[in-house]
C-alpha cells in the first residue's frame, strides 16, 4: 500500500507520527506545506485529511502529544535567516483546527530542532537555536486561544540547544546544548514548574560535529525508569 495524495516531496528530516492507539498516522509535506493525515491500518483509499499550513517557511518534523489528541509542526527558514519564519502549527486532531505559535523574541529553529511535550500534554517545548540565544520556548498546547495567548515561558539553556528529551517517568527534560565547544551541556528542565533546574557540562564532549553548521544528529536515551540517559560523543 502507500500513501499518495498528490505532489509530495518528503525532505530528509521528515518524520510519520502515529497517535497511541495507532488509528491515525501523520506526515507533513515541504512541498505542498500541508500535513496529510491517514489510517494506518488501511493500504489504499487511506487519507483521512489533509491540512493546510502557512506558506513561506519549511514544514520539518510533525510530533504529536502523549494523550493523543494535538500534533504539532515545526515550520521554519530553509536558509536558517529570516527569524520571522520559525514557528509551530498546532493541530486539534479531533477536527483538524489549527493555530500558530510563534515566539515573542527572534527565534530561529532548525530542521533538526525537536519538540518535547510535559507528560499531561498541556505544554511543548522547543530549541531556539538562533546564534547566542540559548533558549528554551515553551508554549500551550490548545487551539482555542489568541496566538498572542500560546506562549508560557522562555527558560535559559546552555549555549547551542538543539533537541530535547522528556524522561520516562515525564518529572523532567533534557535540552541537549552543542555550544560548538569540545565541553557541550545538558540543561535540566522540570516539568511540573516549567523552571531550569540545573546544567551541567560534559568535559571533552562535543555532541555535534559539523562545525558552525550547527547541526546536532544526536539523541539522549533513556533506561525505561527514566534512572539513567545516554547520549554517544561523536
Amino acid at each position: 500500500g502507500y500513501v499518495h495524495t498528490g505532489s509530495e516531496d518528503y525532505g530528509y528530516y521528515n518524520n510519520v507520527a502515529f497517535v497511541p492507539d495507532g488509528t491515525l498516522g501523520l506526515i507533513a509535506d515541504p512541498n505542498t506545506v500541508r500535513v496529510i493525515a491517514f489510517d494506518p491500518r488501511r493500504y489504499n483509499d487511506n487519507i483521512e485529511a489533509t491540512v493546510n499550513l502557512p506558506t513561506g517557511a519549511e514544514t520539518g518534523g510533525i510530533y504529536i502529544t502523549p494523550d493523543g489528541t494535538h500534533a504539532c509542526v515545526l515550520q521554519f527558514d530553509p536558509a536558517m535567516q529570516q527569524t520571522s519564519l520559525s514557528r509551530v502549527v498546532i493541530i486539534r486532531l479531533s477536527d483538524y483546527n489549527t493555530i500558530t505559535y510563534t515566539p515573542p523574541v527572534n527565534t530561529l529553529f532548525h530542521q533538526h530542532c525537536n519538540i518535547a511535550f510535559t507528560p499531561n500534554s498541556q505544554y511543548g517545548m522547543v530549541c531556539n537555536n538562533l546564534l547566542n540565544a540559548n533558549q528554551l520556548h515553551i508554549f500551550k498546547v490548545r487551539t482555542d486561544l489568541n496566538p498572542g495567548s500560546l506562549h508560557q515561558a522562555t527558560l535559559p539553556v546552555g549555549a547551542g540547544p538543539v533537541r530535547t528529551y522528556v524522561s520516562p517517568d515525564g518529572t523532567r527534560a533534557f535540552v541537549l546544548c552543542t555550544g560548538e565547544t569540545n565541553s557541550d551541556k545538558i540543561t535540566v528542565v522540570r516539568t511540573s514548574n516549567l523552571s531550569v533546574e540545573t546544567t551541567f557540562t560534559l568535559p571533552d564532549s562535543r555532541f555535534d560535529t559539523y562545525g558552525s553548521s550547527g547541526i546536532c544528529l544526536n539523541n539522549i536515551a533513556f533506561t525505561p525508569d527514566g534512572q539513567w540517559g545516554f547520549i554517544g560523543d561523536p
